[in-house]
């Protein structure tokens, strides 16, 4: 369940790829339903939050502190594949994840993401791809 919740994690945006990305998204693994939400960035916030839940468990959102988890993302879509930081706050400890996306039409999203501190993927493998299904807008 771990590699679904680093699979499932953060998005700060910008321009065209946030607003495509913003809403709710689930993918299944090994038998288990993980979830995702990229809010839209507030102008009087400074970044773009998401949440994500696995196990039952939440991690982030727009109103989390950081000792409850605090995510936030970022993204570059003018790269191919569209590149995706996930910046994670929790207890203080701060940590990043580097990920690519490519959307497969409007509501499906295709991700690979790099462990905790790690490089970035650099292509879509079959071990290290998650399908992303919109729930909602």
């Amino acid at each position: 369940m771990l590699t679904l919740i680093i699979t499932i994690l953060p998005l700060n945006a910008h321009l065209g790829g946030e607003k495509k990305i913003i809403g709710k998204w689930e993918a299944q693994e090994k038998g288990e339903v993980g979830s995702i939400v990229f809010f839209e960035k507030k102008k009087r916030e400074k970044f773009a939050f998401a949440s994500l839940t696995a196990s039952g468990e939440t991690l982030g959102g727009p109103y989390a502190s950081p000792a409850q988890g605090r995510v936030t993302y970022t993204i570059n879509d003018r790269s191919k594949p569209i590149k995706v930081n996930f910046d994670i706050n929790m207890d203080g400890e701060k940590y990043q994840m580097l990920a690519i996306a490519e959307f497969e039409g409007k509501n499906q999203l295709k991700m690979a993401i790099g462990e905790i501190g790690g490089s970035r993927p650099v292509e879509f493998t079959n071990k290290n791809t998650t399908l992303f299904i919109r729930k909602k807008k």
